[in-house]
């Protein structure tokens, strides 16, 4: 149930739709105090009914400054087969929708988009996708056969710029009739009544690919992205890059069937890069060098529901051959901190590990810490941790247990 409130006004309506003569109307009023206007001319309608000929169409509407053009033809339209229509939409500030939607809207600016879409003698295509919002620029394709056992989709998607600067711009509280009412806590289903099912993935073959030459104004001077997702056979696989403050990571989803159990693999990695740039990104220090050999990630799980596939992750992570120091400016004193290897393993039945050995301004140290299972951090259980430290000729040793408020 919403509180939103709609008003719709018809100021006029004039023309003609009669069977054998030229459809031809054009229509005015008010959606939200936001004045419209709809033309519309076609081939007479007695031709829907019963076409000797592809029916015409062509169409316009305007509104808060947005401006929607269709003109194009169809076989049979009642039954939607034969279509072929060409679609271009623009506007002078996408904020001015804002008014409509009830919400906000960062100030793109003008924006456009055209696109050609047909029924193709084996399903349906959507070609010739080109648009702009503001600097953000992008062109696709999407297709969609049907002639084979299940589905088959190919889609492609190239962006030379994602201008993130208006979405940093919004600012201020959406009104109140907007915002989200929060859920009590006892009435959000528990983690084992969220079922978890791979199979809509058996329902159809995919295939698509996105790629973003670069995005502005955010940190982190990202570039150079790509994601490919394949769908086939049940399973989904999506290999992916990006370069985010110039260190090039790469990474690989899988969604499948694990015996018989669905669950997913996720992994990122990056090898011999400098980290000087992403360091600075997270700590917003200036002076910070640093390289990096190899950088490896790795989350998954299986588990028919949330709670079990909550109790079955696995993340692993690993570090080599990193050295970075601060201090790096003009008279400065540089600290230098290296570290030959470091992992982390969170397993799901298995106690929480991590290892790590390196220098501190040139003096040698080993970090060891090792604490409870994944599974007592869902249960709620008190988390046993153990860590111990040696180097420049001290040792220390640390046991402890970190509990929730509730507890003594």
């Amino acid at each position: 149930e919403s509180n939103q409130r709609y008003e719709f006004e018809l100021n006029s309506m004039q023309g003609a739709a009669v069977a054998d003569e030229p459809l031809k109307l054009a229509i005015d009023g008010a959606f939200q105090k936001q004045r419209y206007y709809i033309s519309i001319s076609g081939d007479p309608i007695g031709e829907l009914f019963k076409p000797t000929q592809p029916w015409h169409l062509e169409a316009s509407a305007e509104m808060a400054g947005v401006t929607l053009n269709l003109r194009g033809q169809a076989d049979r339209p009642l039954e939607g087969k034969g279509f072929d229509f060409l679609i271009k939409l623009n506007g002078d500030r996408f904020g001015n929708l804002a008014a409509i939607l009830g919400s906000q809207l960062p100030p793109i600016g003008a924006y456009a988009l055209a696109a050609h879409m047909k029924e193709t003698a084996t399903g349906y295509s959507l070609s010739k996708l080109k648009g702009n919002f503001g600097n953000t620029a992008f062109d696709g394709k999407l297709e969609i056969n049907l002639s084979g056992d299940k589905p088959a989709v190919l889609a492609e998607l190239m962006v030379p710029t994602i201008d993130a600067g208006p979405f940093y711009e919004i600012s201020g509280a959406e009104p109140a009739e907007n915002q989200m009412v929060e859920t009590p806590d006892d009435t959000r289903p528990a983690l084992d009544e969220v079922a978890i099912s791979l199979n809509i993935l058996n329902g159809i073959n995919a295939d698509a690919e996105l790629k973003v030459d670069q995005i502005i104004n955010a940190p982190g001077n990202i570039r150079d992205a790509s994601l490919k997702v394949a769908v086939h056979d049940g399973e989904l696989t999506a290999p992916m890059t990006v370069t985010f403050a110039d260190v090039s990571f790469q990474g690989h989803l899988d969604l499948k069937n694990f015996n018989d159990t669905p669950g997913f693999l996720l992994s990122l990695s990056a090898d011999q890069t400098d980290i000087g740039n992403l360091a600075l990104v997270f700590t917003n220090t200036e002076g910070i060098e640093g390289h990096l050999k190899s950088f490896k990630f790795s989350l998954g799980g299986a588990g028919h529901n949330l709670r079990s596939l909550l109790q079955d992750l696995d993340m692993q992570l690993a570090l080599t051959d990193a050295a970075l120091s601060y201090g790096n400016l003009a008279n400065g004193r540089p600290v230098r901190f290296t570290l030959d290897k470091a992992g982390v393993a969170l397993i799901h039945d298995e106690k929480m590990r991590l290892d790590a050995g390196g220098t501190l301004l040139d003096v040698p140290f080993k970090l060891g810490a090792s604490g409870g299972s994944f599974n007592q951090i869902l249960t709620g259980e008190p988390w046993p941790i153990e860590i111990s430290a040696d180097g420049g000729g001290a040792r220390l040793h640390v046991t402890g247990a970190i509990a929730g408020s509730d507890d003594p």
